[in-house]
């Protein structure tokens, strides 16, 4: 029997894009799977979206925030009432091609690796545009993320019987996915890459995690306050990552 994969969705007046999203874990060519939505305190139509679309799929949970938390705590949410071997992630703008789930999950099983990532094609917001796909490294270690994010939590996995299941670091507003990866991969794990196309991720205009310069304070205040690197590497590391997000999110940045 297929192992059981859990998948967490942070929703949060995602009214547009949500029936995209849910219909993509739907159509995927790999069966044994739940999905466990957190709305996070919407104000538009979301949760009637969501509630309309999940009446006829079983394996659809939701859980609702009484307010706005943030993706961090509604994803803890998620994760509390997860029971998959493999646990992954995917917000409620983002889309999975079919295999996805079947193609990473021969790989973890064939394997044995601890954590898998995908390669993903960037789209507009209205899926008009094509900025071209992100194609990840064979292999990602603690040293090669501290100098830039090459995981995203759209197409990454984790064999939860193997590293345990994690939760997000809830003391930082933005960049809790890198800390989640980071984490992991500090105790010697290595993240192992899948160059094949998988998912789709929507550039957003007026994204959050567009706004790379006010977050490179977050990057710089995790490397001192959570991994403790010396002074000397945080200097050399935020300038990594900065000349590695210029090249990585060039065909986008300029976006308003």
């Amino acid at each position: 029997m297929e192992p059981l994969v859990s998948i967490i969705t942070a929703a949060y007046n995602s009214e547009r894009t949500i029936y995209e999203t849910i219909q993509s874990v739907i159509m995927q060519n790999y069966d044994n799977w739940e999905m466990i939505i957190v709305d996070d305190g919407s104000t538009d139509h979301s949760v009637e979206w969501i509630g309309n679309i999940i009446k006829a799929e079983s394996r659809i949970r939701l859980l609702k925030n009484s307010d706005n938390r943030g993706p961090a705590l509604s994803r803890n949410l998620g994760l509390k009432e997860a029971r998959g071997k493999y646990i992954t992630f995917i917000d409620s703008d983002d889309i999975w091609l079919e295999q996805f789930l079947s193609s990473t999950i021969s790989l973890m099983e064939n394997e044995g690796y601890p954590l898998v990532f995908s390669s993903y094609r960037r789209i507009s917001e209205d899926r008009c545009e094509n900025f071209g796909n992100f194609i990840v490294p064979d292999k990602v270690s603690y040293s090669m993320l501290l100098k830039t994010n090459y995981i995203s939590c759209l197409t990454a996995v984790y064999n939860s019987e193997i590293v345990g299941k994690r939760y997000f670091n809830t003391s930082i507003p933005l960049f809790e996915d890198y800390l989640y990866w980071l984490t992991i991969l500090k105790e010697g794990y290595v993240a192992h890459g899948q160059k094949e196309v998988l998912a789709l991720y929507r550039i957003r205009r007026g994204s959050v995690s567009r706004n790379k310069l006010g977050g490179y304070k977050y990057i710089w205040a995790i490397h001192k306050n959570i991994e403790r690197v010396p002074f000397y590497k945080r200097v050399y590391l935020i300038i990594c990552y900065a000349l590695y997000g210029i090249r990585k999110n060039y065909p986008f940045i300029f976006l308003k």
